[in-house]
């Protein structure tokens, strides 16, 4: 028996629409408020990759991440793994959410 491995977020080589969108819970299901008192980094393979373009929000989605034309480009083709860092600012403590992006040739 063979399995497929699916990532969460999927784009075909050029695309930069639509943003990844995601809805970050705390513990107990509820959605966390990111529209305020928080930044962002986005680490790809262990990298850091981002920290603009990432956009909190009060409800779901909280997290968008919104792609500049061609960004995507720099990634080989298949799998990656990303971490979202949401530093609190007041606190200094961090949040972090693990996602799969996949890139793929258009033909």
């Amino acid at each position: 028996m063979s399995t497929t491995q699916v990532a969460d977020v999927e784009y075909i080589d050029g695309a930069s629409l639509p943003a990844a969108a995601f809805e970050w819970t705390d513990a107990d299901g509820t959605i966390i408020d990111f529209s305020t008192g928080y930044t962002f980094e986005l680490w790809i393979d262990n990298a850091p990759f981002k920290n603009s373009g990432i956009v909190g929000q009060a409800e779901s989605p909280n997290i968008l991440i919104i792609w500049a034309l061609n960004e995507l480009n720099v990634l080989a083709f298949g799998f990656h793994w990303c971490v979202i860092d949401a530093l609190e600012t007041v606190s200094g403590l961090h949040r972090m959410m693990k996602f799969s992006l996949e890139r793929v040739p258009k033909n």
